[in-house]
């Protein structure tokens, strides 16, 4: 399927969202997605709990999202993980492109780097990574 209107991509962002906060307190602790519609993309920023192993969260969320690759077209993937670390926020992966996600599902080992990202504070609810 081709996502042609703006209603057709706003639909597919509230069902993927919904789906992919049904998980939420599982492989992650807090999930957000919005549409980027002028680069033809869609971005999820995860916020992962002290104890998540970034690899493992990440097969995670390739198998909730692998099955609407096929349906998310012309919308390109892009993944930001984040963790609170003594009370500030800090990226520690992002993937752009679903072949990039797709792939990096196969990696024995994601490295984790952390990047302040004091701007994501306003996407999460929670101001924390604890359990």
């Amino acid at each position: 399927m081709l996502l042609q209107t703006d209603q057709e991509i706003l639909e597919f962002r509230n069902s993927i969202l919904k789906e992919l906060s049904g998980l939420n307190g599982s492989p992650w602790k807090e999930v957000y997605c919005e549409v980027h519609s002028q680069y033809n993309e869609v971005v999820f920023w995860i916020l992962l709990y002290n104890d998540n192993e970034l690899t493992e969260t990440h097969r995670a969320f390739y198998a909730a999202m692998s099955i609407h690759v096929d349906t998310m077209f012309p919308l390109q993937a892009a993944v930001s993980y984040f963790r609170y670390v003594e009370g500030n926020l800090f990226r520690i992966a992002s993937m752009e492109g679903n072949s990039v996600i797709i792939s990096r599902a196969g990696d024995e080992q994601l490295n984790e780097r952390q990047i302040p990202s004091d701007w994501c504070t306003v996407v999460f609810r929670s101001n924390n990574s604890k359990r």
